[in-house]
């Protein structure tokens, strides 16, 4: 009687651990789209060379030397004339315990002007 309620616990336990297989399936439609624009512009460089010098702030300089130069070059474009680029640029780093203490950036202040589609 023991081995006939063993192979029956066996048996029912073996059933009830079945597995369900689901499957999942998606397609993808390959669509052939395609959106293209060239469009140029001039750019007006100023003769007058700017320098301008920043003592970045902890969360500048938090974001690397990349960022401090890029705050530096845009803290110097809106203080002279609110310019679209800096033309040369040359930047002067002053370091203290690996960190900037001090940038000053240097270069020529440009606008893009008479901005044309390449696709007529």
């Amino acid at each position: 009687m023991k081995k006939l309620f063993l192979i029956a616990a066996v048996v029912l336990m073996a059933t009830s651990c079945s597995r369900t297989l689901t499957t999942y399936t998606s397609t993808n439609l390959q669509t052939k789209s395609q959106l293209q624009t060239a469009t140029t512009a001039d750019l007006e460089v100023a003769e007058n060379r700017i320098s301008y010098t920043m003592r970045p702030t902890k969360a500048v300089q938090d974001g690397g030397k990349d960022n401090v130069i890029n705050a530096a070059v845009a803290e110097a474009l809106k203080m002279n004339g609110n310019a679209d680029v800096l033309v040369d640029l040359e930047y002067v780093l002053e370091l203290k315990d690996g960190r900037v203490e001090v940038i000053t950036v240097t270069g020529h202040p440009a606008k893009y002007r008479n901005y044309r589609s390449l696709n007529k």
